[in-house]
């Protein structure tokens, strides 16, 4: 699946292995996500490269799919990692 492809209420595994919800519907390189405990509840941005999976979606579905970028999210990943350092 691919990150555009992630809609509201998703649920997705990230970088650092937390697991959180989408909370829009936009595409592209940044996306609003809510994080789950096991520390806290928090909202914010991240960039598309740092879902690695879909783990179900709004309506309860178990998909367990691993999420690919778009080749323009891949040129920016590259060029975003070149001056930030890799994530």
């Amino acid at each position: 699946m691919k990150t555009n492809e992630l809609k509201k209420g998703d649920i997705v595994a990230i970088s650092g292995g937390y697991k959180a919800e989408i909370m829009d519907n936009k595409k592209g390189n940044i996306r609003l996500i809510k994080t789950f405990p096991p520390l806290y509840e928090e909202i914010g941005s991240i960039y598309a490269w740092e879902i690695s999976w879909i783990l179900s979606n709004k309506n309860g579905e178990i998909l367990n799919e691993k999420i690919e970028l778009t080749p323009a999210q891949e040129k920016a990943k590259k060029k975003t990692n070149s001056f930030l350092g890799s994530f």
